[in-house]
């Protein structure tokens, strides 16, 4: 789910990494990290396992610009590839907004790619993501060692939807940034198709102008004394409700419901819906919804401090996951030995 700080102006999508172990996941991310821009990228965190890494680090992106209105940050996501890390597979994927599959070009790694596939889609569902319409691009790495595939047979293998797809050695960079590019590009696409998750900040602010704007309110309203000196009731009651009636078609539900009530033309602001407590989501990422704007540097700071603590927080969580997939995996040796 594609995360939108009003506090600092910043949209952060997540794109995950998947593939069978030592396919090249870690390759590309360790590539991007070093050649993005110093200055505009976080902390490069590494859940070590014994036969592969687990890596996560956000950037901004300066060439993409901005989408609507705001700075974009990307956060990015590898996950361990052997089948007995599977638990921390599932938490890495939780809350992804695309998806890159890397997989291993030599023929005699179809078959792990087919299992690794396999196994990505049925941790969609269980993170309640649908395989079909979630941002995906293959990237078919290691184009540059002997006996490998060609490109339209692993796609017929693999590439069930037709995405694009790429070839790549990302030991040397080639690829690399275009599979990147490609996948931001269709996951920004998805947030303008599905413009809904951005609207609810602009009516917000509508309702919050539209309260001091009406002065005609103040003269309807003067007309409500002429009602209580009138002796006959029930012709009363009847120009009460026609009033009522005209306010309602003239003003905006939310001035229509006030005036009916009370008659009074001062509104309370709509925005305390929206002010939220920072939360930390499934996926560890750090996330605020509809923040108010940081007064001075306040704001900002205690932003930072708490986003540095998600960070920690979430490398904590990832060593535990992996260690609990350790244990089951050693578990499972024993029984076989026995």
């Amino acid at each position: 789910m594609v995360m939108v700080n009003h506090a600092t102006r910043e949209m952060t999508m997540k794109i995950v990494y998947y593939g069978p172990g030592l396919c090249g996941k870690t390759t590309n991310l360790e590539y991007i990290y070093q050649t993005a821009t110093p200055e505009k990228k976080g902390k490069l965190l590494t859940v070590a396992t014994e036969t592969d890494r687990t890596l996560f680090f956000d950037f901004l992106p300066m060439e993409l610009g901005t989408v609507k209105g705001m700075k974009l940050r990307v956060q990015l996501y590898t996950v361990p590839g052997q089948v007995f890390y599977d638990a921390t597979r599932r938490i890495v994927l939780r809350g992804s907004d695309g998806l890159v599959f890397v997989a291993d070009s030599q023929s005699l790694m179809m078959d792990a790619n087919v299992e690794s596939l396999e196994n990505l889609l049925t941790n969609l569902k269980i993170n309640n993501l649908d395989p079909e319409k979630v941002p995906l691009v293959f990237q078919y790495n290691k184009r540059d060692l002997p006996g490998v595939s060609d490109p339209a047979e692993m796609d017929k293998v693999l590439n069930w939807r037709s995405v694009p797809s790429f070839t790549a050695v990302a030991i040397k960079g080639t690829g690399v940034n275009e599979t990147l590019k490609k996948i931001i590009e269709l996951v920004i696409r998805k947030i303008h198709d599905q413009d809904a998750s951005l609207k609810p900040g602009k009516p917000a602010q509508k309702k919050a102008e539209e309260p001091a704007a009406p002065p005609a309110l103040p003269p309807k309203e003067k007309a409500a004394p002429e009602l209580a000196p009138a002796e006959p009731e029930p012709v009363k009651v009847d120009e009460a409700e026609e009033e009522q009636i005209e306010m309602e078609v003239i003003e905006e539900e939310s001035v229509a419901e006030k005036t009916a009530i009370g008659g009074n033309p001062r509104m309370p602001e709509p925005i305390p819906e929206h002010e939220e407590e920072p939360e930390v989501t499934g996926s560890g990422s750090f996330e605020l919804a509809d923040a108010p704007q940081a007064a001075g540097g306040a704001g900002l700071a205690e932003l930072e401090e708490l986003t540095a603590a998600a960070s920690q927080l979430q490398e904590k969580l990832l060593s535990v996951l992996d260690e609990v997939d350790r244990l089951k995996a050693r578990i499972i040796q024993l029984k076989n030995g026995k």
